[in-house]
């Protein structure tokens, strides 16, 4: 028998509620078609800015991984996995610093 029961929220989804909490709001003005061409609302239109953005400087270097999920609105293992799921980089580290950590053992 399957446990009907939901699973308590785990630290990492808490905490990363607490950090959505204490966002600054940036307001955007952008014409109503830009919507309408995506065929998304504003609200997914938003998700995927933010999305978008944190992977764009995550990929430049710019910011780490747990930066980038807090951007995006994410746990770090669901942008991860976000990351995954749209085939793009997961891991983001220099040729340079995996020459260093492959030395250390």
């Amino acid at each position: 028998m399957r446990n009907t029961h939901p699973q308590p929220p785990s630290a990492s989804m808490i905490f990363a509620r607490e950090r959505m909490k204490r966002m600054t709001k940036i307001e955007l003005e952008l014409p109503d078609e830009a919507f309408s061409a995506l065929r998304v609302t504003p609200d997914e239109f938003s998700r995927e800015m933010r999305f978008a953005a944190a992977t764009q400087w995550y990929h430049q270097g710019l910011i780490s991984g747990g930066k980038a999920s807090q951007i995006a609105g994410m746990t770090r293992l669901e942008f991860l996995d976000e990351l995954a799921r749209r085939r793009l980089n997961v891991i983001n580290i220099g040729i340079d610093e995996l020459k260093q950590e492959l030395e250390r053992g």
